[in-house]
């Protein structure tokens, strides 16, 4: 498979484990993404990914580790002109944002 697909497998696993609240947890597939998309300079895929990850961080409470993701793609998407994904990530910046979610019990 070539490192994109790579990027794009391990982007839908970490999406898959975000759904199904995987105890685990979705960060390495997060960066697995996020490494094979910095690899072969694929900025946009890399930015999304880095916003999905930090959205999942923020629903975590843990706001200090979104942080350094959320820059990056702002900087990527301002960068590209991505309008729709910097209303995105300036959502995911709201302060209700960074509350975490109830759990079911």
């Amino acid at each position: 498979a070539t490192t994109y697909m790579r990027g794009i497998a391990a982007r839908f696993l970490a999406l898959r484990g975000v759904l199904a609240d995987d105890a685990a947890g979705p960060d390495p597939a997060f960066a697995a993404a996020a490494a094979a998309f910095r690899e072969i300079s694929a900025p946009f895929d890399l930015a999304v990914v880095e916003l999905e990850h930090a959205e999942w961080l923020l629903g975590q409470g843990r706001g200090e580790d979104a942080e350094p993701l959320l820059a990056e793609a702002g900087e990527i998407f301002e960068r590209l002109r991505a309008r729709p994904w910097l209303e995105r990530l300036d959502a995911a910046r709201e302060p209700t944002a960074l509350t975490p979610a109830p759990r079911a019990r």
